[in-house]
């Protein structure tokens, strides 16, 4: 009943709409914008009323088996992940897990990169350090009055030797 009721509301909407159009040269509000809304008004009506009214073509199962397919489809795209961590350089990206990662791997990769910029990068990066030191030719310096054995497992070797 309630498909019916919405359907016949579409039909005389459809037959007001008509009327309007036949009528609109004659009608002194009718501006041609207004003409204009109204047939494109009219025709979405007109598929609506199509696609709601007119039998499918195609059995319930086909339909269902139609929409499996487009479903897994959809499924097997492949898509580039937007949101890596990492950052780059010259080009090439380099992926990393987390922040801080992302911080030594950079700092290393600069500092092996450019070993005649050493001393101002360190100089750079000891300025943002509170109570200590990032960048030390000796990890002692890095952590003062911390013991041996935490300072190697708190700090990373940018270069060997």
């Amino acid at each position: 009943m309630k498909n019916t009721n919405m359907h016949n509301e579409l039909l005389e909407d459809f037959d007001l709409y008509t009327q309007l159009i036949k009528k609109g040269a004659t009608l002194p509000w009718m501006s041609p914008h207004l003409l204009h809304t109204i047939v494109s008004t009219r025709d979405a009506n007109f598929e609506l009323l199509n696609e709601l009214t007119r039998p499918s073509k195609k059995g319930l199962r086909e339909l269902l088996a139609e929409k499996l397919a487009a479903i897994n489809s959809r499924s097997q795209i492949p898509t580039r992940q937007e949101n890596m961590m990492g950052y780059e350089i010259d080009g090439e990206f380099f992926a990393c897990s987390s922040c801080l990662d992302i911080w030594r791997n950079l700092l290393k990769k600069l500092w092996n990169d450019y070993p005649d910029k050493r001393e101002i990068m360190a100089a750079s990066v000891k300025r943002f350090g509170y109570n200590r030191g990032y960048i030390s030719s000796n990890r002692k310096n890095l952590f003062v009055g911390k013991a041996d054995r935490w300072i190697r497992i708190h700090s990373r070797v940018l270069i060997d030797g």
